[in-house]
């Protein structure tokens, strides 16, 4: 998740959005091209930020499933 958090880090600061990052508590393994979902998450980061008036909030939340594993911006 840092990975996808620290690209667009500048782009929630400027327009001083709030980021807040909720992880599951459990952990899980994902077969997924690391490269490829970090490029997903960031894209939907720059979204948010970008339809987010300023001093917006953004919410990044993950949910592990028993077959699954969701991401929500």
């Amino acid at each position: 998740m840092p990975d996808a958090v620290e690209p667009v880090r500048a782009a929630v600061v400027t327009p001083r959005h709030r980021l807040m990052v909720q992880l599951a508590p459990e952990s899980a393994l994902v077969w997924a091209d690391r490269k490829r979902m970090v490029q997903v998450l960031v894209n939907l980061l720059h979204n948010a930020v970008k339809y987010t008036p300023e001093e917006g909030g953004i919410v990044v939340s993950i949910d592990v499933q028993p077959e699954r594993v969701l991401f929500a911006v």
